[in-house]
Order: C-alpha cells, then structure tokens, then sequence
C-alpha cells in the first residue's frame, strides 16, 4: 500500500483540464460567424451576472477571466491548424473570434 503513490490519488486537488481535441471541423451555425462561442457568450453571461447582482468589485475576476481564455484559444487554435491545416486557416480567416478581429461592417451614405 505503501509503494503504490496512486492509492490516495483522490486526496491530491486537481485543477481541471480539457485537452484541446480535434475530430471535426465545425463551421456550421453559430461556428460560421465566430470560431470560439463557448468563450465569447460564457464571459457575456458572467459579465451580466456581475452588472445583474450590482457587484462591480467583481469586474477585476472577469479582467483576468478574458486573458485566460484568450490563451485557451490559441492552444485550441494550434491543436486546430495541425489537424486540418488550410480548411482551418480558411475558416479562420472567414469568422470574427472576440477579440483578435472584429467583425468588418460597411456603412454607405448616399444622397
């Protein structure tokens, strides 16, 4: 019991961590317009949240929230670029991700 260092491995806090997979390449739907949705409506619904229950001392928790996030992406990006090469950077140059580009608008005035 001793020797094995798995035995109490449930006592030891984890961190948890999702390795960025790739199986398909989804472009479809909400993934046609932007590339990281979780991302961009999960720090939409906290950012809410925080103006909801009139807690601004928060704000600094979602300040550090979008870099991390940010970082998370751009793993994901890479796992994404290996696996489908030119499909993804075709796509990737097609959809807004949050923060990297915006959206192109184009407003015209005429007389």
């Amino acid at each position: 019991m001793g020797d094995n260092p798995h035995v109490f491995s449930f006592l030891r806090p984890r961190l948890v961590s999702v390795q960025a997979k790739a199986t398909t390449l989804v472009t479809t739907r909400v993934y046609s317009r932007i590339r990281n949705p979780i991302y961009f409506f999960g720090a939409m619904f906290i950012l809410g949240i925080i103006i909801w229950m009139g807690r601004p001392w928060l704000l600094p928790i979602f300040a550090v929230l979008i870099p991390l996030q940010v970082v998370r992406s751009r793993k994901e990006e890479r796992v994404l670029t290996e696996k489908f090469g030119a499909a993804y950077l075709d796509y990737k140059q097609k959809t807004w991700f949050w923060l990297q580009q915006a959206p192109r608008f184009s407003i015209t005035f005429t007389r």
